[in-house]
């Protein structure tokens, strides 16, 4: 085991540790990041409107999203199985994209405004509607989250609980109660996810802490860089001590593997199971519905003045679709890859985290600095690191006789010059390998340690531990978390666009839809946009086909 840990932080360091390290101290050793603490009442104020926004965001997305998980994995509410397949294609939903939909139908121009039309800003703006379009984007979340965390808990404890009172009151005095680690773990995503992001803080003009630290950023001075830093330096040490807090509990509150084996209880509705089912329906038309039809309502849009015809959205959407399907398709394709290789250095760290506390501490302090520090200062901390190779090996490369050449190895072709994948893979790496390590972590860590011993008593060696016994016993919880990270990933562009290098293996579909949805909703935004959802949407449909396949081939009844 000794040198599968030694290797692993090798790996670690080179890929994680390194282009962070950076990034934090890079900025803070040349420049004067002091400074940005310097006005008492501007920090106050982001201080507040990040509070204001992360907790409004939980007030509506926690209660909402814990409701949803129960009704779609432990009750017997018809058509469940679709409605968690519409929940994970919206895990697919860039924020560029939602955004755009909501602006379409609500916006100030939108077919349902709800705000006030502003000459020249053709985007609505406040605290409002960015709470409610983050809690949109987080919904999904929780709801798979909380979800599985649901479908963990001991049979026998509910069983033995039914004897004494009724479902209901099991629902709400056992079941959800032994998911409070993993209910706190949704929050802490949700939260972490919602604090960081500037893409609807950016377009709806709430000023938060990450928007402070893109500003600084975007600046281009070295002290405006360093400032972006020391502002980032509260979050790292507040996510490292809340992932402290919260990691042991949840390994307390996790149930041994064994209780899995069987499928959860499902709660009848009975007489209710109509009346869900239309409060079902009716948030599927709220949260999926009214801006889909909205993107569809300005896909339309054509002509002075302004007239829809179905005609031209689908002519404006086959148009688009023939310029850029080509493009998404690869996105697509790149953001699985992105999700299997995180997800697996994720499980291989989580299994050898699990019996060694430095590496345990080291893990989660490198967790701490990932998921804290800004994406576009992530980003360019992963760029110097690339220049550094770059630079390297062309030092180590004879020039010949020509010294107007720049010599270039294949290293430096595949991180540098391009085309080539590799640097945006390598930013989704450094983004989201937190999130697969929180993924990984309660299914490595339920299984018994009986199991690894026992296999180690029979002369398993550690390759042989982790084929024979991790991977089966965590092959469903690797595919959520290929899935959750590659969602991600479709929709990074904070640290990606700082290291794509030219080629058309590393353009981003997302990236050039930000892009575009700086001068408001129209009929090209639009199509782009349902372009994506298409080919999100038969992606999704043919791997739930693929699965059930291969489950009735399995299991044939």
């Amino acid at each position: 085991m000794l040198a599968w840990r030694l290797t692993v932080a090798l790996v670690l360091l080179v890929l994680l540790a390194v282009p962070l390290g950076l990034a934090l101290v890079g900025p803070l050793w040349r420049g004067q990041p002091w400074q940005v603490w310097s006005g008492g009442e501007r920090a106050v104020a982001l201080l507040w409107n990040t509070v204001l926004l992360v907790g409004g965001t939980l007030a509506l997305t926690l209660p909402l999203g814990i409701a949803g998980a129960v009704l779609l994995f432990r009750t017997d509410l018809p058509f469940r199985r679709a409605l968690q397949l519409l929940t994970v294609v919206a895990l697919f939903v860039p924020l560029p994209v939602l955004v755009t939909a909501w602006q379409a139908a609500l916006g100030t121009s939108g077919w349902l405004p709800l705000w006030e039309d502003r000459p020249g800003q053709p985007w609505t703006s406040g605290l409002v509607p960015a709470v409610w379009i983050s809690s949109i984007a987080s919904l999904p979340w929780v709801i798979l989250l909380v979800g599985q965390g649901l479908c963990w808990v001991e049979g026998e404890l509910e069983e033995d609980a039914l004897l004494v009172v009724g479902p209901w009151s099991v629902l709400w005095r056992v079941t959800l109660p032994r998911c409070r680690a993993v209910i706190g773990a949704a929050a802490l995503w949700i939260g972490l996810q919602t604090a960081a992001d500037i893409t609807i803080t950016d377009m709806l003009e709430v000023r938060t802490f990450a928007e402070e630290m893109y500003y600084q950023f975007s600046s281009g001075e070295e002290n405006g860089l360093a400032r972006a830093v020391a502002a980032s330096l509260p979050m790292i040490g507040l996510v490292w001590l809340g992932l402290v807090w919260l990691v042991p509990r949840l390994d307390r509150s996790l149930p041994p593997l064994q209780t899995m084996a069987a499928p959860p209880r499902l709660f009848r509705l009975a007489r209710g199971r109509r009346a869900f089912l239309a409060l079902a329906a009716a948030a599927v038309l709220i949260v999926a519905g009214i801006p889909l039809a909205s993107l569809i309502w300005k896909a339309g849009l054509h002509g002075r003045p302004l007239t829809w015809s179905p005609t031209f959205a689908w002519e404006s959407f086959a148009t688009r679709f023939h310029l850029v399907g080509g493009k998404v398709a690869l996105n697509l394709f790149l953001a699985a890859g992105a999700g299997f290789v995180v997800s697996a250095l994720a499980l291989i760290t989580c299994w050898l985290a699990g019996g060694h506390r430095g590496f345990r501490l080291g893990l989660l302090t490198l967790m701490a600095l990932a998921w804290a520090l800004p994406g576009p200062i992530a980003g360019l901390g992963l760029k110097q690191t690339i220049m550094q190779i770059v630079n390297g090996e062309a030092f180590l490369m004879p020039v010949g006789g020509d010294h107007d050449r720049i010599p270039f190895g294949p290293i430096s072709q595949l991180l540098y010059f391009g085309p080539s994948p590799l640097p945006v893979l390598w930013a989704h790496l450094l983004r989201f390998f937190p999130c697969a390590v929180a993924l990984m972590w309660p299914a490595v860590r339920m299984i018994p340690d009986e199991l690894r011993e026992s296999a180690r008593l029979d002369g398993a060696r550690p390759g042989q531990e982790l084929s024979r016994v991790i991977v089966p016993l965590t092959g469903r919880v690797f595919s959520w978390s290929t899935v959750a990270v590659a969602a991600l990933s479709l929709g990074e562009i904070a640290a990606s666009k700082l290291v794509e290098p030219p080629g058309v293996l590393s353009e981003s579909f997302t990236h050039l839809l930000f892009d575009r949805m700086h001068n408001g909703v129209d009929h090209e935004v639009a199509s782009l946009c349902l372009v994506l959802l298409a080919e999100v949407l038969a992606v999704v449909l043919v791997a739930a086909a693929f699965l059930k396949a291969r489950s009735l081939a399995r299991y044939p009844t």
